[in-house]
């Protein structure tokens, strides 16, 4: 799972091994066509899904960590 993978790159304490919550979303319509899709949202980022989630408020850090971890995880599937 993605998760373990978290740990072993040191992004264990950003990206943690639970789910808070279950949810429809964006990446739905893509697995009902067969299209392997991945949802990783921070719940706790204050501008999800608001008008105010602008470039801007992106961190690097955080799509790196996220970005490195389903590199890794999609090159060992």
């Amino acid at each position: 799972m993605p998760w373990g993978i978290a740990g072993q790159l040191g992004y264990g304490e950003r990206i943690i091994p639970q789910a808070k919550y279950a949810m429809e979303d964006d990446h739905i319509p893509f697995m009902r066509r067969g299209i392997p899709s991945v949802d990783m949202i921070d719940f706790d980022y204050p501008y999800w899904h608001t008008t105010q989630d602008t470039p801007d408020k992106v961190s690097a850090e955080s799509l790196e960590a996220i970005g490195r971890t389903l590199e890794v995880w999609l090159e060992i599937r």
